[in-house]
């Protein structure tokens, strides 16, 4: 469980009508950024490289695909009315990194509901998940 999941116990009404509301951002994030992310995944998806490479590969290669998508889009969008461009070039990011937010916002929320409203469990998995960072201090591993 993470955060986000158990950060406030009782606001399932609230936090279904923030994705019900972000549903549109997320829906337009998707389509405006579909093409990019597609490509990026499909780099290394059939090749026999580590785990390791073909996250690097994908991600290296999402920044350069991202950008010729940018590149595209402002090149489409100048040909119809090149006053839209500014826009473009803040609500086509904006949308992405909204539509990011929203699956962690919805994944969170899915474990909500799957951890039902038994706060003995929340209780219990704040407590062990305080139990982890206190050891996980201890051992320093992490520095």
């Amino acid at each position: 469980i993470d955060d986000l999941a158990i950060s406030k116990k009782g606001d399932e009404g609230k936090k279904l009508l923030h994705l019900i509301a972000g549903l549109p951002f997320f829906i337009l994030g998707v389509l405006f950024n579909i093409v990019p992310f597609l490509v990026s995944y499909s780099f290394g998806l059939f090749s026999k490289m580590d785990i390791e490479f073909r996250h690097a590969v994908r991600i290296s290669s999402a920044i350069v695909v991202y950008i010729v998508w940018m590149l595209l889009l402002i090149l489409i969008v100048a040909q119809i009315n090149a006053w839209i461009i500014p826009i473009i070039c803040i609500l086509v990011p904006l949308l992405c990194w909204m539509s990011i937010r929203y699956i962690d916002y919805l994944n969170a929320f899915k474990k909500l509901i799957k951890t039902g409203n038994s706060k003995e469990a929340f209780n219990l998995a704040r407590k062990e998940r305080k139990e982890l960072i206190e050891r996980l201090l201890e051992t320093k591993l992490w520095v």
